[in-house]
């Protein structure tokens, strides 16, 4: 999104909105329900006909998914929660 300041110019408005946030999250896990959907999907397709091909595409759409788990769970993560863990990482 953009919004424009006082003096004409168009500048990129601010990320950390709770609105944007809430939104973002809603695409992600709306993105993982359909990527752990797809893979049941097809999952059940590729055992039931034998087709390795359809399995190895279910299983991509699970790692899809998993990554977009990952995602969800970074986002509800605090700036302080990441500092502790670049901390306890040692770096």
């Amino acid at each position: 999104m953009r919004s424009q300041d006082g003096s004409g110019r168009i500048r990129p408005a601010s990320s950390n909105s709770s609105e944007d946030r809430t939104s973002l999250t809603r695409v992600v896990r709306l993105a993982a329900l359909l990527n752990l959907s797809y893979f049941s999907i097809e999952f059940t397709v590729a055992i039931a006909i034998g087709s390795v091909s359809l399995f190895a595409d279910s299983v991509d759409f699970l790692e899809d998914a998993s990554i977009n788990l990952l995602i969800l769970a970074a986002m509800r993560w605090t700036e302080r929660n990441r500092g502790d863990a670049v901390v306890r990482a040692g770096h």
